[in-house]
């Protein structure tokens, strides 16, 4: 997927962290504000979340990349790009579905394994960035899906499809979208 490299160009431009997989669907925008060139508010959504560390003491720290819930039988299974775990520790980093403005309207849920592109890990080529984190929550068995939902990771996918991408700018906290046509 040569685009990707033009994607995170952009993405990056734009100070988001995001990746498509092929057509990775995405909720519609609820109540979307426009925004200058093709940026827009998002009117909340429950499956996309910000990644943030957590400080010695357990309490969050400043959010750093996007994640997805992606539809997985165990329903425990979040997608971001690879390089937002470049030097992050398992059981460090959290999960906060819907997060909007401090407020975590699903809990958070700590990342206890890292699932990595081969191909990312031996040559670091963008078009292979993403990785597939799972998460758990402190003290239930319920999977983060049964609570958000869980978007499906399209394969195969033509090209030419308008593509919906939504993210957490470092400055910001709430999501923007970004649509490619």
């Amino acid at each position: 997927m040569r685009r990707g490299r033009v994607w995170a160009a952009a993405l990056a431009g734009a100070g988001l962290t995001a990746m498509v997989i092929g057509i990775v669907t995405t909720p519609s925008a609820r109540s979307a504000t426009r925004l200058p060139g093709d940026l827009a508010v998002f009117g909340q959504t429950s499956t996309v979340g910000a990644l943030f560390t957590l400080s010695a003491s357990g309490q969050l720290q400043n959010h750093f990349c996007t994640a997805s819930v992606v539809d997985s039988p165990t329903g425990n299974l979040i997608v971001t790009a690879a390089h937002c775990m470049q030097g992050q520790r398992l059981g460090h980093v959290v999960f906060v579905p819907d997060y909007s403005a401090g407020l975590a309207p699903y809990g958070l849920w700590t990342v206890t394994n890292l699932i990595e592109d081969q191909p990312w890990l031996a040559s670091g080529d963008p078009d292979d960035d993403f990785a597939f984190l799972v998460v758990s929550q402190r003290g239930s068995t319920v999977p983060v899906q049964n609570l958000t939902g869980g978007e499906t990771v399209g394969v195969g996918e033509p090209a030419g499809r308008p593509v919906v991408v939504a993210g957490y700018p470092n400055v910001q906290n709430t999501p923007v979208m970004l649509i490619w046509f």
